[in-house]
């Protein structure tokens, strides 16, 4: 697990205990690439918070029905 790294579904952005809550790197988007990149930040500097906003139910979906990333589909 890495510290300071959480994954948020979009609509959490509505409530207002989430409206005061301090971030420090907002990656929107939750594909392989919004996955890859903040979970690279997160490890490349523990000290910041790192928040992933996903709005689909089904993070990583088109990686899984892909094959799991050995070939593309769109």
């Amino acid at each position: 697990m890495i510290p300071h790294f959480h994954i948020l579904p979009m609509n959490v952005l509505k409530h207002k205990d989430m409206r005061n809550e301090s971030i420090d790197i907002a990656v929107i988007g939750g594909g392989a690439a919004g996955y890859f990149g903040a979970i690279n930040i997160a490890e490349s500097n523990r000290t910041l918070k790192v928040v992933l906003f996903e709005g689909s139910h089904k993070p990583l979906a088109k990686v899984k029905v892909s094959g799991g990333g050995r070939c593309n589909v769109t």
